[in-house]
């Protein structure tokens, strides 16, 4: 986060809430979450929010970036080894069947 963005770090932790006094911290300084304007809160919410979609997408890139070394190994395989590529791309014409 750069600095001309000012800093909301709701409680992460729900165990560590106190439920009767949740606060908010904004540039370093704490604010009772029930003093709040209801704008206030309507843009607390929609930081969650946006925190939330942030974590989502990049769970999904790890994903995206597992599924993409796996490529670069086949690809690794099939330049370095491409018998042994065209033996996993087919692997019943690697056992070919017995005559009867």
């Amino acid at each position: 986060m750069d600095s001309s963005t000012p800093a909301v770090t709701p409680p992460s932790d729900p165990a560590q809430v106190d439920a009767a006094n949740p606060t908010i911290t904004l540039a370093g300084k704490q604010y009772a979450y029930d003093t709040l304007s209801e704008p206030a809160r309507q843009l607390v919410a929609a930081i969650r929010a946006s925190e939330e979609e942030m974590k989502s997408i990049r769970n999904q890139l790890a994903l995206m970036d597992v599924g993409r070394r796996a490529l670069v190994a086949q690809l690794r395989l099939a330049v370095e080894n491409p018998e042994a590529f065209q033996r996993l791309q087919n692997p019943e014409s690697a056992n070919p069947p017995e005559p009867a």
